[in-house]
C-alpha cells in the first residue's frame, strides 16, 4: 500500500513487514549465517534463544530500537525490519485444526497480552507444547503445500492465490525500486477493500510502541549504560 498510494512510506506507519516464498525464506536465513555484513543479524528462535517468535527480524546491531513488549528480554535490540513466510496451504483449516494452530502460536505469543484468557491459553498450550524446538517443529508442519498461499502469522483466514505472486513489477518506492506482485490490485483490495481511500485522521496510528531508540550507539552499548 505504501508503494502504491504513496510511492513511499505510508507517513503514519513506522515499519516495514515483507513477505518471502518458503524456500526463499529458508535461503535468506541461511545466508544470513555467514554472507551478511557482521552488523546485520537475521533474528530467529534458533540463534537468539529468547525471541519466542515464528518469524525472523532482520536487525541492524550497530543501532537500539527497544519495543515496549519486548523491553525485557534479552535479544538482540538492533533496528529491525519483520520477514514472514508465505506458505502454501489448503484454502481453509478445519475448525479442529485452527484451534490446535492458535493455541500452538499462545505457546509463543504470550508476553504481548497477559490478559486472564491468554494467561489460560498459554498455560494450556504449555501443556500441550512444553517444549519450543518441538512446538516450533509442529508449527512448520501446519505448512502443506496445495492451492495457495498464506501468511498464517498474521492472518489465519485470508488465503491469495498463488498466482498472485507468480510474477513481480517494479515500482518506485522512495528514492528506491521494490518488486512488487503483479497482481497487486487483488491483493490490496482482499485485505483492505477500499483500500484508495485514506483513512480518518484518528485512525492514522502506528502499531509500536517505541521504548528507546537511539541509531548512532549498538544496543549492546545501551545495554551496558543502563
Amino acid at each position: 500500500m505504501g508503494a502504491i498510494r504513496h510511492n513511499g512510506f505510508i507517513p503514519w506507519d513506522d515499519d516495514m513487514d515483507f513477505y518471502m516464498l518458503r524456500d526463499d525464506y529458508e535461503k535468506f536465513i541461511n545466508l544470513g549465517k555467514n554472507e551478511f555484513p557482521d552488523n546485520f543479524f537475521v533474528q530467529t528462535h534458533e540463534n537468539d534463544k529468547n525471541w519466542y517468535r515464528p518469524f525472523c527480524k532482520l536487525r541492524n546491531s550497530n543501532t537500539t530500537a527497544i519495543e515496549k513488549e519486548f523491553e525485557n528480554l534479552d535479544i538482540n535490540h538492533g533496528l529491525w525490519i519483520d520477514i514472514f513466510p508465505l506458505d502454501y496451504s489448503d484454502k481453509k483449516l478445519s475448525k479442529i485444526s485452527l484451534f490446535w494452530f492458535k493455541l500452538l502460536l499462545h505457546r509463543f505469543d504470550y508476553q504481548t497480552n497477559k490478559s486472564a484468557k491468554n494467561k489460560l491459553l498459554h498455560f494450556l498450550a504449555l501443556c500441550f507444547f512444553p517444549f519450543k524446538e518441538k512446538a516450533f517443529k509442529k508449527l512448520d508442519n501446519f505448512y502443506v503445500k496445495r492451492k495457495c498461499l498464506k501468511n498464517y502469522l498474521i492472518n489465519y483466514s485470508e488465503c491469495y492465490e498463488a498466482s498472485y505472486f507468480a510474477d513481480y513489477l517494479e515500482y518506485p518506492f522512495e528514492d528506491a525500486t521494490i518488486l512488487v506482485p503483479s497482481h497487486y490490485l487483488e491483493i490490496l483490495e482482499k485485505n483492505y477493500g477500499d483500500w484508495i481511500k485514506i483513512p480518518p485522521e484518528n485512525d492514522r496510528k502506528s502499531c509500536h510502541v517505541i521504548k528507546y531508540l537511539d541509531l548512532s550507539i549498538p544496543y549492546e552499548k545501551y545495554e551496558e549504560r543502563k
